[in-house]
């Protein structure tokens, strides 16, 4: 972005102005201005203004910087979205960069209808508070009391009403001299089989939709008598300013409030939303008319460190809240959900039993993998099969959680609370990554043929061998925790060599020793494709191991050794652990054949085949 513009956009912006625009109470002193910090919580004005500088600084918490660095922090915005925020407030166009004078018109008539429609949409938004104060309506005002939204809220969610009729908006835009084109792209007008045009929105309770800005973009209209035959609820359609699946209702009241410990509170719908922000927890929102998306969760988490689902108790809101709950976890924020009885919404329950039946239900939420796993329970059974096809979608609900460490512990409880083992759903992710791993090298190798590299049992001709190391040679009673231990040093020294061994070794085959138990993390780490992070969060998961801690601070194999090296050493291992583990089964039908009854004939066979494959 054009330092000119830039600095245009913050001579244009006073910054007394622009914190008191956002409710902070500010007072003179001296040269300056102080007030209470809005970014903590105080009771002495810390917060200091310098108009001259255009720059502010917290004493208490040490924030500061330009308006720019202000509207950021304050709105959790990113910087180009905050100096495009500023320079919409002072009137200051945004210039954009094209290869021809063709793209920069084109750009400018986009940009020009794209204001025309959001002026549009402002002004038919202003028509329909309008329409809901007449005497004629008086119904629809009615009903909307009735469903506890008082004049307070009314005004701030700036509630309206849609006259029944087909020609409403229609005359009121033509009186206005707003082209019906116009209308139509702004979802007001709809087109019918012989091209007409006719209101959209008829005999409805109108929400206005708003972006992150506030701007108007598009309407939710809700019928006051149910009726079958129509549907509860209709949205303006997708325009030039509107695409729900990026917003969400209620976001740029409640992304202020989203900063502290509380997070973000996910409702179904727009009366639940109000409803919440009624009853104070001014941190609601809610899709519109849609699924929680990837998009929405992305918003979510730039502005909150949590989230709370508060969904319907049908079996449609159980399905969306199960679903949510994955996207909430693959973003890397944590989830809980509020249990509410089937039937109800926060909406009823706040007018039926007051505010603070919401709030204890709020502070009673419960973890998210409580509540999974109840699902899961209700849903597939407690059969052997049933709690099998339960891990597996507890597994598929949990795969993409960014986090290793957290992935690893929430298998465990996951596993735990549905009596599975553990193992098994660390198996089930290892064997799911490495298939996708598998089809995504087919996929470059049909791109792109290639030599295909050797496998661990292979060595190269022209690569020096070098002697495996003694722990390898030598059977000694640690021989499986230092084969274990070189297998763990090879992993996180050789990105390819460490997916090689995570598709060889299952996780159930490994010791339970501490060498085992870090190599399986390691290779869950790189099954989950955090490869790169796997040699650190081993050191800080298995600090009280000094066999683990050894072999990774001060390994033998390293990323300085040759991939020939590394790769020879790993084949070496893994022949030692095959044949550590024919010895020890060896050595278990020894000692079997002494038990009285025991089937000597097989365990011999057994035996003799054991002796034959070394």
């Amino acid at each position: 972005m054009d330092d000119g513009f830039k600095n245009q956009v913050l001579e244009r912006t006073d910054i007394v102005d622009l914190v008191r625009s956002f409710g902070v109470q500010v007072r003179k002193s001296g040269q300056n201005y102080t007030c209470l910090c809005p970014f903590h919580k105080e009771k002495s004005p810390s917060f200091s203004l310098n108009p001259g500088k255009g720059f502010f600084h917290c004493f208490g918490c040490q924030a500061s910087g330009t308006q720019i660095d202000f509207v950021m922090r304050h709105e959790n915005m990113d910087f180009l979205g905050a100096l495009h925020f500023l320079a919409r407030r002072a009137g200051i166009s945004i210039p954009e960069r094209h290869n021809s004078p063709q793209e920069a018109a084109a750009a400018q008539a986009a940009r020009s209808e794209k204001q025309k429609i959001l002026e549009l949409l402002e002004d038919a938004c202003r028509f329909f508070e309008g329409q809901l104060r007449r005497p004629e309506h008086a119904g629809a005002l009615a009903y909307a009391s009735s469903r506890g939204l008082d004049d307070d809220a009314l005004k701030k969610f700036r509630v309206g009403w849609a006259p029944d009729g087909f020609d409403n908006i229609l005359r009121w835009a033509d009186a206005l001299k707003h082209p019906r084109e116009l209308l139509v792209k702004a979802g007001l007008l709809k087109l019918n089989e012989k091209n007409s045009v006719y209101d959209l929105f008829r005999a409805r309770l109108m929400f206005p939709i708003w972006d992150d800005e506030g701007r108007v973009v598009a309407f939710s209209g809700r019928i006051i008598i149910e009726d079958k035959n129509v549907g509860k609820y209709i949205n303006s359609p997708e325009s030039p300013v509107f695409t729900k699946s990026l917003l969400l209702y209620g976001f740029n009241l409640a992304r202020k409030n989203m900063q502290g410990e509380q997070g973000a509170l996910i409702c179904e719908g727009q009366m639940d939303v109000i409803a919440c922000h009624r009853a104070g927890l001014s941190h609601a929102v809610a899709p519109l008319g849609t699924a929680l998306t990837e998009e929405h969760v992305r918003k979510l988490r730039r502005a909150a460190k949590a989230a709370t689902l508060c969904f319907d108790a049908d079996p449609a809101g159980l399905r969306a809240a199960k679903r949510s709950l994955g996207l909430l976890l693959a973003a890397g924020l944590p989830a809980r959900v509020i249990t509410i009885p089937a039937g109800k919404d926060p909406d009823e329950i706040i007018r039926k039993q007051g505010p603070e039946a919401l709030r204890e239900a709020i502070k009673n939420s419960r973890d998210c993998l409580d509540f999974l796993a109840e699902q899961l329970r209700k849903e597939h059974g407690d059969s052997t099969t049933g709690r099998a096809a339960a891990g597996s979608e507890a597994m598929e609900l949990l795969s993409s959680i960014p986090d290793p460490i957290l992935l690893s512990s929430m298998l465990q409880d996951i596993a735990e609370r549905l009596h599975l083992d553990p193992r098994a759903l660390q198996d089930g992710l290892r064997n799911r990554h490495a298939q996708q791993r598998s089809r995504e090298r087919r996929q470059q190798q049909q791109a792109a043929p290639a030599e295909p590299s050797p496998t661990l049992g292979e060595t190269q001709a022209t690569a020096p061998l070098p002697s495996p190391l003694a722990p390898v040679q030598e059977a000694t009673p640690d021989a499986e925790s230092n084969v274990e231990l070189i297998l763990l040093q090879i992993a996180v020294a050789n990105e390819d060599l460490a997916h090689e061994l995570a598709e060889a070794l299952p996780a159930g085959g490994l010791s339970s020793n501490p060498s085992g138990a870090a190599l399986n993390f390691v290779l869950s780490l790189v099954h989950a494709g955090d490869w790169a992070a796997a040699a650190q969060a081993a050191l800080a998961r298995f600090k009280q191991s000094p066999s683990v801690m050894k072999a990774l601070a001060m390994p033998e194999y390293s990323a300085s050794s040759t991939p020939e090296i590394l790769r020879k050493a790993a084949s070496d291992c893994l022949a030692k652990r095959l044949s550590l583990t024919r010895d020890r089964r060896a050595r278990d039908i020894m000692n079997a054949l002494k038990a009285p009854g025991a089937d000597a004939r097989t365990l011999l066979a057994e035996l003799q085949q054991l002796k034959a494959m070394k």
